[in-house]
């Protein structure tokens, strides 16, 4: 319900019926798993844009990615 509220229509359209809560509940977590598995087309490429753009951001990423 939780992912069905913050994200409608981004997972599945009917509720899945395993046979128990366990399996259904496993079923939708795989399915958040899968969709959460990689960023969406153009998130990186707009992510590090914005990092080069602003120096107060680079110095942030690079103290806590970079620095360690």
């Amino acid at each position: 319900m939780i992912f069905d509220v913050l994200v409608p229509d981004q997972f599945l359209a009917v509720a899945p019926d395993r046979g128990s809560l366990r399996a259904d509940l496993a079923t939708v977590l795989a399915e958040v798993a899968d969709s959460m598995a990689s960023p969406p087309p153009g998130t990186v490429p707009g992510l590090l844009a914005d990092i080069h753009a602003d120096p107060a951001l680079l110095d942030r990423f690079d103290a806590k990615y970079l620095g360690a």
